[in-house]
């Protein structure tokens, strides 16, 4: 029962944050892959490897990477658009 409970609301979290996604970026084709966040993921999680973190330091450094990503890709995305109304 466990197990069950926690895959429910793991696939409720992906898919939130899946609209939020396409919510924020107003685009209903984007993906974690297009926006940077595995990459960020990955790259907070080999830090805290490389440091020698334990299991929740590392989920901890891959959120943190993830959302570090995403906030760049949304500033850059924002800050750089020059199309004149």
């Amino acid at each position: 029962m466990p197990r069950l409970i926690a895959a429910a609301l793991i696939g409720a979290s992906l898919s939130i944050s899946g609209v939020v996604f396409q919510a924020m970026f107003q685009n209903p084709l984007v993906s974690p892959n297009i926006l940077g966040v595995a990459s960020g993921a990955g790259f907070g999680a080999v830090l805290c490897i490389l440091f020698s973190f334990g299991a929740f330091g590392i989920s901890l450094g891959a959120f943190v990477g993830g959302v570090v990503a995403v906030s760049l890709a949304y500033l850059l995305g924002h800050f750089t658009n020059k199309t004149q109304s």
